[in-house]
This record gives structure tokens, C-alpha cells and sequence, in this order.
């Protein structure tokens, strides 16, 4: 299996990596929608409910818009691209709360009682979990979350490049078509999917 992983430095060159600022204006995004649903709630003891209603209405689609612009940028250090043994494209997604003893190390201390230690590394993680979703083995659902979330990428192909990143249409596992944001913090996996065409 080959595993393309998120390359910070490549990243800030299209000024797509996470930075402070991002990460602050994240934090405050989060912080005024609460603050606003607090304000929404009093908002019939004022002169003028329906005017403030319809303003904290129009900040919170901004912001619902906003919010699902960046999340590709802001989950790519978690996210890796696996090529599996039959030439598919996978996206695995490593979700953070799960840090202490996942799937993963519990095959790494079975591993080496075997006698045969792995040495762990970040893509070996990425790749064992789409070995265990090859063979039906699934580490995440969609009410509790999980360990890792693994997406295969069926016939997937590029729509549109713009400054910061590749959009792609994929069709999925049940024939439905989905679209897909890639920013372009994956050098390597440009370079396989277009050679010396990628940026």
C-alpha cells in the first residue's frame, strides 16, 4: 500500500496550511454562535425582535457556510490517502480523541508477542485501517464516531483547481455520486494523479 500524507510545509506554499489565525478565527466563530443563540433567546424583550431575528438568521448561514469551507483544511493533518494493492484510493481519517490504546496498537502488541514487532509509524496507521475496512472490519458509525473513518474513492475524477485546493467527483460503495475538497497539502498524491502536471 502506498500512503500520501498532509506536508504542512507544502501546505503554506498555497496558504492552506492551518495557522493561528485560522485556528482563533475557528474559536470565535464557535464563540459568537453561541453567544448569538443566547441573544436570539431574548430577543422578543427588545423594540425590534423580527430585525435582530432575521440578523442573527443571516450570521448563523454565513457562518454554517463559512465553517464547512474550512473544514477541509482543518481536518487535512488528520486525513492520509491510501492506494490499496488494487489500485483504489482510499481516505482515512483519524479521529484525535482517540489517542490512548486504539485498534491499532493492540495489532502492534499482538504483532510482536508473534515475535514479529512493527516498528509504528503514521502510515502504518493509516494503512492498517483500510486493511481492516477491506476486510469488513469497520472502526467508525455515524452516531458514537470512532477510531477512523476510511472512504473508499471510487472512479474518482478532478473538477475544479483553484488557489488552495483540488475539488473531485467520487462515486461511493451504494453508486452515489459525492464531491470532494482536497487541499493541497499532498504533494506526493498530486504527482500520482497527474505526474508532472501537478502543481
Amino acid at each position: 500500500m502506498q500512503v500520501f500524507l498532509y506536508d504542512k510545509s507544502y501546505a503554506k506554499r498555497f496558504k492552506c496550511a492551518i495557522s493561528v489565525w485560522r485556528t482563533v478565527g475557528l474559536i470565535l466563530a464557535y464563540s459568537f454562535c453561541y453567544a448569538a443563540s443566547l441573544i436570539a433567546l431574548f430577543a422578543f424583550e427588545v423594540d425590534h425582535p423580527l430585525l435582530i431575528l432575521l440578523v442573527l438568521i443571516g450570521y448563523m448561514v454565513w457562518l454554517i457556510v463559512w465553517l464547512v469551507r474550512q473544514q477541509p483544511v482543518s481536518q487535512a493533518p488528520v486525513i492520509a490517502y491510501v492506494l490499496d494493492a488494487d489500485g483504489l484510493l482510499w481516505q482515512v481519517f483519524l479521529n484525535q480523541r482517540y489517542v490512548k490504546q486504539t485498534a491499532y496498537d493492540i495489532a502492534l502488541q499482538y504483532y510482536a508477542s508473534q515475535g514479529q514487532p512493527i516498528q509504528p509509524s503514521l502510515a502504518g496507521k493509516f494503512a492498517y485501517y483500510v486493511q481492516c475496512s477491506r476486510q469488513g472490519i469497520s472502526h467508525w458509525n455515524n452516531v458514537y464516531g470512532g477510531e477512523a473513518k476510511t472512504t473508499p474513492l471510487y472512479h474518482l475524477s478532478p473538477l475544479v483547481q483553484t488557489k488552495w485546493a483540488y475539488k473531485f467527483q467520487y462515486c461511493t460503495a451504494k453508486g452515489k455520486i459525492k464531491k470532494l475538497t482536497i487541499p493541497k497539502g499532498y504533494p506526493t498524491l498530486f504527482r500520482y494523479l497527474w505526474g508532472d502536471n501537478a502543481v
